[in-house]
């Protein structure tokens, strides 16, 4: 298992605060990263609206510090394919990846930080 995405869980129909569900999720995620080396590499928090995902990505940003940290979706902006962004964290030029799980997002290209394997951890956007 190198990946998991996580919905906000009772945050919606069951009335679970969701900023509480924020923040205890991302402080889990975080928690178990601190945890050593292991087969999980990313964490996708699956959220309903934008509301969901501002909640996250103020959690996010409490922990991992401002800017390193944004919510993604259709709604991006595209990006011209040479136009590689800089990672949001450490600066090193972005390579562009694909999703390869079944579910809605598969095939769709994302940009991810070629450090990631030496300790850089942030989100940088789909393509």
């Amino acid at each position: 298992l190198s990946s998991v995405s996580l919905p906000a869980i009772s945050a919606g129909v069951y009335g679970f605060p969701l900023n509480l569900c924020a923040e205890t999720m991302v402080a889990c995620a975080r928690d178990f990263a601190a945890g050593g080396p292991g087969s999980l590499r990313r964490v996708s928090f699956v959220l309903f609206n934008d509301t969901g995902a501002q909640a996250f990505v103020k959690a996010a940003s409490s922990l991992f510090g401002q800017g390193c940290v944004r919510p993604a979706g259709p709604s991006d902006p595209p990006r011209a394919p040479d136009a590689r962004p800089k990672c949001k964290a450490c600066g090193t030029e972005c390579k562009v990846e694909t999703v390869r799980k079944e579910g809605a997002n598969k095939g769709r290209g994302f940009y991810s930080c070629p450090n990631y394997t030496g300790g850089c951890k942030a989100w940088n956007g789909w393509v």
